[in-house]
């Protein structure tokens, strides 16, 4: 028989999976009735995992980067630069990178957001490896290559492209 904390935490997996199919849609306007229907609970169960709406976005967005950096670390462990970069740009060329960045720019929009850098990850990763720039130089780059990747919007047709864009910074 599952425990309370078991039971609650299986919970907010489902609400926060409930959240990243309605979010990857391209839709944050998506109602909390609508996600809690869909996890299977109540709306009062949503805002007793979260709080809030803000709180919501904020769990989905550490939830999801928390699952690509561990993806990203297991696939790029012990390569170079150019490879780890191009798995990042990868996954933000993904509707789950579009989910992320459209994420940030709604907290960003309300005043919620502490920290413009919605993957710090990237400059810390950066760090480890002997390049010329510095790492929140290329990490700014890789962020703003990946939200044009992610929405389409950009002058590189390709992954391909921007790394050529950034291989004067490495």
């Amino acid at each position: 028989m599952a425990t309370q904390t078991e039971r609650r935490n299986a919970t907010r997996r489902a609400i926060l999976e409930s959240a990243i199919t309605a979010f990857t849609t391209g839709d944050l306007s998506v109602s909390m009735e609508a996600i809690a229907a869909d996890a299977g609970v109540t709306k009062g169960s949503v805002h007793y995992h979260f709080g809030s709406r803000t709180g919501l976005l904020r769990a989905v967005a550490e939830f999801v980067v928390a699952r690509l950096e561990s993806r990203i670390a297991a696939a790029s462990d012990g390569v170079d630069v150019r490879t780890w970069i191009r798995a990042v740009l990868a996954e933000q060329a993904t509707p789950v990178g579009a989910m992320l960045f459209a994420i940030n720019d709604e907290l960003a929009r309300t005043g919620e957001l502490t920290d413009a850098d919605p993957f710090p990850y990237f400059s810390l990763r950066l760090a480890e490896f002997d390049i010329p720039s510095p790492p929140p130089v290329i990490a700014a780059a890789m962020i703003q290559y990946g939200r044009q990747l992610a929405f389409g919007n950009t002058t590189a047709a390709s992954i391909d492209d921007v790394m050529a864009d950034l291989d004067p910074l490495l």
